[in-house]
């Protein structure tokens, strides 16, 4: 497609103000400065066998497109941020300087400060974008869509470290990240960026379309979900939905309890590709794949959370955390090396936790009687189907608990984790942005367009999980039956229900599976428990 000029002056603006400040690297060759290290080995199958492709970055027609953005603290107007951006050759390694990130960290730590928590045990993440393609053909030969972590008192205490991407054909995210600090004494060889002047070949530009934030969603929840903190809004997010829903039922308890002796806890972004905006224009369904980041976006080593209830029966109840989610999407473009030509490539969305408010190790949040505001459990029930929970080999195994019967969260956990991603709380932060997408659209309130976007909005969870030996994500439900200190109640087994997303989420083989194709699973939305 041709863009039409205006459309063509701003991705020359955006890309003279990117790349045309760049320098071209002479030496090739850098000893371990303050920064980051970004390295791509790359993963093809043939004739039965693993190919280590890494060697293509020596082919004269290969490059490395990237771009980086870090979630950045309070203090900033955003909450992303592109820190780096260029396009490289010569080399699988690139290097970030500790000056692009160094503001960025500062505040994070004044941020972690002021909450009094652990500075030294508190992460945050960057999301990177990249593109390797033949630039006399345009074919692309891998692509990434991920997630990193790093702590910011690292890049202030002037460390440097290496991620090391495992990239395997026709996968978009990590095969495996591995991390690791580097002495002073390491030498990399640094890919060489490509001056702007210098561009006799087509290059990726990603457009920004539209974000949704808390700030643009106030007329649609009530103002009590809403919380200033240093001028920005930080909003309800649920974690656990209950609802006993019969009046001739038995008590049921729930709780959530989350915490970290040794290891982390933390929110994974869920990221997607595709032909996005312009099926959801014509009232047609994305066909595409939701897959879960490989590095939280925010966490720590030291962070708490608790709630539990018992429910009487007809009674609903939730569990909910102060937390800042952000839906942005993006249309991707090749362009020619002139930006007089640009060709429609795909969309990119990106749900990401940027923030959750804590003070000391303990994670905000509170509990309500009732269901969550009408309007967000619409949006969360267009994004979701509801199923019998049955689980082999627990109380659950015909899907009820009788009275005394329980099944724990993470019985639940490995039962919808059949793919080994690690995904846990599901956080409906997607259901969130759904309130704001047909806005953000200009769609009309009660058209086909609007109903797909917000079933397409809906269906996206972000992940709270943990990761370590000692680090847990515990509660569970519980049948009370007829319990003494509640009226009203019998002892009599009920039922359980779950929501799931609609949107099947993928997990891509390890690398040196190379007879396994992706492997596809359910993920439980809320989490939310219906009681009958």
């Amino acid at each position: 497609m041709r863009f039409q000029s205006s459309s063509v002056l701003m991705i020359l603006i955006i890309v003279s103000a990117v790349l045309g400040g760049s320098i071209s690297i002479v030496s090739n060759v850098y000893v371990a400065n303050p920064g980051m290290y970004l390295k791509f080995k790359l993963y093809n199958f043939a004739n039965n066998t693993v190919i280590d492709d890494t060697s293509l970055f020596s082919n004269g027609n290969v490059v490395l497109q990237v771009e980086v953005s870090a979630i950045v603290p309070p203090i900033y107007n955003g909450d992303l941020k592109v820190i780096y951006k260029g396009v490289f050759q010569g080399s699988n390694t690139i290097f970030i300087p500790a000056e692009k990130l160094l503001k960025i960290a500062r505040g994070w730590v004044e941020t972690y400060k002021a909450r009094r928590g652990d500075q030294d045990k508190t992460y945050s993440g960057l999301i990177i974008r990249a593109f390797i393609y033949n630039k006399k053909t345009g074919e692309i030969l891998y692509q990434l869509y991920d997630s990193i972590t790093y702590k910011p008192v690292d890049i202030i205490n002037r460390k440097t470290m290496k991620y090391t991407i495992h990239l395997a054909k026709h996968s978009l995210t990590a095969l495996k990240i591995d991390t690791s600090y580097i002495t002073a004494m390491t030498a990399e060889r640094i890919a060489r960026e490509v001056k702007l002047d210098q561009l006799p070949f087509p290059v990726f530009i990603r457009i920004p379309v539209f974000e949704i934030k808390p700030e643009n969603i106030t007329s649609e929840l009530p103002s009590d979900y809403f919380k200033n903190v240093g001028g920005k809004l930080y909003v309800k997010t649920p974690v656990l939905i209950a609802w006993n829903k019969l009046s001739y039922s038995g008590s049921v308890g729930v709780s959530i309890n989350i915490g970290v002796q040794k290891g982390e806890i933390g929110v994974y972004p869920t990221f997607t590709t595709g032909e996005i905006l312009s099926k959801i224009s014509n009232g047609v369904a994305p066909n595409v794949n939701l897959w879960k980041g490989s590095g939280f976006t925010w966490g720590g080593e030291t962070y708490y959370y608790y709630v539990e209830k018992e429910l009487a029966p007809n009674q609903q109840w939730w569990a909910w955390i102060w937390a800042r989610p952000i839906y942005k999407v993006y249309n991707v473009y090749l362009c020619d090396s002139n930006f007089l030509y640009c060709e429609y490539f795909g969309g990119d969305v990106e749900n990401v936790i940027t923030d959750i408010l804590t003070y000391g190790s303990n994670i905000e949040g509170g509990s309500d009687l009732g269901l969550p505001d009408e309007n967000l459990m619409e949006k969360f029930y267009e994004g979701t189907n509801e199923t019998l929970l049955q689980i082999p080999d627990t109380y659950l195994d015909d899907g009820k608990l009788d009275p005394g019967e329980y099944v724990s969260f993470p019985q639940i956990f490995n039962y919808y984790d059949e793919c080994g991603s690690d995904f846990e709380i599901g956080i409906s932060a997607g259901s969130i942005a759904a309130l704001g997408i047909c806005s953000a659209l200009g769609l009309p309130t009660g058209g086909m367009g609007c109903a797909v976007a917000v079933a397409f909005a809906s269906t996206f969870q972000t992940s709270i999980s943990a990761q370590g030996p000692q680090v847990f994500i515990y509660g569970g439900i519980y049948n009370h039956g007829d319990d003494p200190n509640i009226p009203g109640d019998y002892d009599i087994y009920e039922y359980v229900y779950m929501r799931i997303s609609k949107y099947q989420y993928k997990q891509d083989p390890p690398w040196w599976c190379f007879w396994c194709g992706p492997c596809y699973y359910d993920v439980p939305a809320g989490i939310y428990f219906e009681f009958i």
